[in-house]
């Protein structure tokens, strides 16, 4: 799979899952929450929620930072696609 077709992909799987929040999900409720400073990242799926905290939350928002910049897409959508495997 070349770049773009990743990047098409990351975006997709990203777009289907907050499609999939958000039918089920109460209004304002948020798929992911990111907090840089304490780091923390909290994800509600579909099927199951994720939250990291401390160097944990940290390696895993470098991991999507890095991949938000090869394929060109947000960290936000780098996370959401990631979890879409957990």
């Amino acid at each position: 799979m070349n770049t773009k077709e990743m990047r098409k992909h990351i975006l997709a799987s990203a777009k289907s899952a907050r499609k999939s929040f958000s039918d089920i999900s109460p209004d304002g409720e948020k798929i992911i929450d990111i907090n840089y400073s304490i780091p923390y990242v909290a994800i509600n799926g579909v099927e199951a929620e994720y939250y990291f905290q401390g160097e944990e939350a940290s390696n895993l928002l470098e991991e999507a930072t890095n991949t938000a910049n090869k394929f060109n897409v947000s960290v936000e959508d780098a996370l959401i696609w990631q979890s879409q495997s957990w």
